[in-house]
């Protein structure tokens, strides 16, 4: 049985059609708990309307806490062999619980993996009716990739929402509220993973619904509290795994980096400073021992010390230097949020 937490908070305009797609599911055998966040809306209703009309439905309710609380408690209460997660105002295939369960059942895995993609209203409604084969292309997974792939900022692999996981891979590991608690989550479970297997097929849809905000917990200061997430996530990793440490270094800088940027100017940007400031300084010595790249050493070395000179690197490679090019240098340097 596939375990499936689904955090709850004001989402009542997208919820049925959330829950729709999971009961349209070919695969049967799960229970869907469904984490009531605190809803001032209907969505507390919804969740009740579904839970009466079938027995795999639960429904925790609870005072708002925010995103990671609510899938502590999911999963402090699931009984399923797998744990699947979704987001309250998404949808799946059809064939996504079935292919991920055959995916992982296929060789000796930790989880399995499908793709995503961000689509609107229009898209989404296409594509859930594509035909889709019960053999597709798959790859294997290897803990080293997916530790690079998440420093390199491929979602598929800092995102919690696409993935069939083993409940003792998962067992007594829980969220932290962090602005980004997928990644810092995944980045522990990724260190207890060896092998994971990927289904190379879109079946799981990130709708935008305009802001796209699923739940509350973050406070206006998102971006600030995004480069201490990755201070946790970097203290997180084993000293013995210099080149995971290296990866999230290299990603946390450059998180810092573009945040002081992007905040110059606004009312927290004093604040934003004072944190990168002190991030920076504790990690100063592992900076200049780390096996960075040295183009990237050098660059962000220069950057971190000097803000006011990315922001003029910025300004001048947009608006003098042609956007493919432009995007040519950022990719080399790999400055992208």
């Amino acid at each position: 049985m596939i375990s499936i937490i689904i955090p709850v908070y004001n989402s009542e305009k997208y919820l049925s059609t959330c829950l729709d797609s999971i009961f349209n599911s070919t695969f049967q055998d799960f229970e869907l708990i469904l984490v009531d966040d605190g809803s001032t809306d209907k969505s507390s209703m919804i969740c009740d309307d579904y839970a009466a009309r079938d027995a795999r439905c639960k429904v925790i309710h609870k005072s708002n806490a925010g995103v990671a609380e609510a899938r502590n408690d999911g999963l402090k209460n699931a009984n399923g062999e797998y744990i699947a997660f979704m987001d309250n105002d998404d949808v799946i295939h059809p064939m996504m619980l079935e292919l991920l369960h055959k995916a992982i059942l296929s060789g000796d895995y930790d989880f399995s993996v499908i793709l995503y993609k961000k689509v609107n209203n229009d898209e989404y409604k296409q594509m859930i009716t594509e035909d889709v084969s019960n053999t597709l292309p798959h790859k294997e997974v290897f803990q080293k990739d997916m530790m690079r792939e998440m420093f390199l900022g491929n979602m598929n692999y800092n995102v919690v929402w696409n993935k069939l996981y083993k409940r003792d891979l998962v067992s007594g590991i829980y969220f932290t509220n962090t602005a980004c608690d997928d990644m810092e989550w995944s980045s522990r479970i990724y260190l207890k993973a060896q092998k994971a297997i990927m289904v190379e097929k879109v079946l799981y849809y990130w709708i935008q619904h305009g802001t796209n905000v699923s739940l509350s917990g973050f406070s206006s200061d998102y971006y600030i509290d995004r480069m201490n997430s990755y201070y946790v996530t970097y203290n997180n990793i084993p000293e013995s795994e210099k080149s995971y440490r290296d990866w999230c270094l290299e990603r946390m800088l450059k998180v810092i980096l573009i945040t002081r940027c992007n905040n110059k100017g606004t009312d927290s940007y004093e604040h934003t400073n004072k944190l990168a400031k002190e991030i920076i300084g504790k990690v100063k010595d592992d900076f200049r021992h780390s096996d960075i790249d040295t183009l990237q050493k050098w660059s962000l070395g220069l950057f971190l010390k000097c803000p006011g000179l990315y922001r003029l690197f910025i300004k001048v490679c947009s608006s003098w230097i042609p956007g493919n090019l432009y995007r040519r240098i950022k990719s080399i340097l790999r400055m992208k949020s």
